[in-house]
């Protein structure tokens, strides 16, 4: 049996190539690339992610759920030198001459088909593989077969060598083949769930604590400062709606768009939304100070119901 090593990322399209060559009967090994030191931007002080933890160690643990769900080992290995020295320098570089970089392609040139490529070995590869819109035919490269997808200017730097034992599994698919495919796995379907239901739980308590700060006022609040600090309370809940409205694009956008969990979830969060802005347009006996509270808050509130809105047309625009 061939033995493929495949760069996971923890998205779909890489996600969707290993469960590809699964099927065609190769061993799938991951490896992910660790091409970023956190603390040159401080992440490993103060995570820059809501999980508490910085953004790469997400994309790590969610390519080790998804090898995990495949039954492929994992590993990782740290490039973060070799992209300073020959991506982050060139970008730095091209920066000060006045001209416009683009890192990605000096990644696919040096990191991508060079240093993983040598790991890949160390690790018994006959074959590498990307998650990449591209096709190799007769050692020529070719356009994806999803136009709007194709990612072939980003590896116009590689040399026909490096292509050599190289394997694009989703080349020959448009982008709703892939997204398609990882639902029918389940591989994504039990992330979306998961991130839904949690999202969902968020938002509800977000909308119980506004309601409660808001039947305080209307109880009549001891003081203006009591009142006052109930409105905070309520401003601190709408920015987590906000938030959680925010997540719920990204996961949209990401892996679920089209599917009826999705349509359900934004269509709650919709009328959350709803609630709050007449919940808060309700408090008519506040001071002036309250009421200017209160209207920022019903300002929030409606600018939530539009982007909730935003996201149930752009389901229409997208299908997983």
């Amino acid at each position: 049996m061939k033995k493929v090593v495949i760069g996971m990322s923890g998205g779909v399209d890489s996600s969707v190539a290993a469960i590809i060559l699964q099927k065609q009967g190769y061993e799938v090994i991951g490896l992910f690339m660790r091409n970023w030191d956190s603390l040159a931007d401080g992440e490993l002080n103060g995570p820059t992610t809501t999980s508490g933890i910085c953004p790469q160690e997400e994309d790590y643990n969610d390519a080790k759920a998804v090898c995990d769900k495949l039954g492929i080992p994992l590993h990782r290995k740290d490039f973060v030198k070799e992209y300073w020295d020959y991506v982050f320098t060139y970008f730095l570089d091209e920066l000060k001459n006045g001209r416009t970089p683009n890192p990605d392609i000096m990644c696919n040139k040096y990191i991508k088909f060079d240093m993983f490529e040598k790991e890949a070995r160390r690790l018994g590869a006959d074959y590498i593989a990307t998650g990449h819109y591209a096709r190799l035919k007769d050692g020529k490269l070719l356009r994806g077969v999803d136009s709007n997808k194709d990612q072939t200017y980003f590896l116009s730097q590689v040399s026909n060598k490096q292509f050599e034992n190289v394997l694009f599994p989703i080349g020959d698919m448009e982008k709703s083949e892939v997204r398609k495919l990882a639902e029918q796995s389940s591989v994504a379907a039990s992330e979306i769930s998961q991130l839904i239901t949690t999202i969902q739980n968020e938002t509800i308590n977000a909308v119980a604590a506004m309601h409660s700060g808001v039947e305080k006022v209307n109880g009549g609040a001891s003081s203006v400062n009591e009142a006052g600090e109930s409105f905070r309370h309520i401003s601190t809940m709408v920015s987590e709606v906000e938030e959680n409205s925010r997540k719920m694009e990204s996961v949209v956008q990401e892996l679920a768009k089209g599917t009826e969990r999705i349509t359900t979830a934004i269509d709650n969060i919709n009328e959350m939304s709803r609630q709050v802005a007449n919940e808060a347009q309700s408090v008519s006996a506040a001071t002036e100070e309250e009421t200017a509270s209160m209207n920022e808050i019903a300002d929030a509130s409606r600018k939530l119901a539009s982007q909730a809105q935003d996201l149930q047309n752009s389901i229409t625009k997208f299908k997983i």
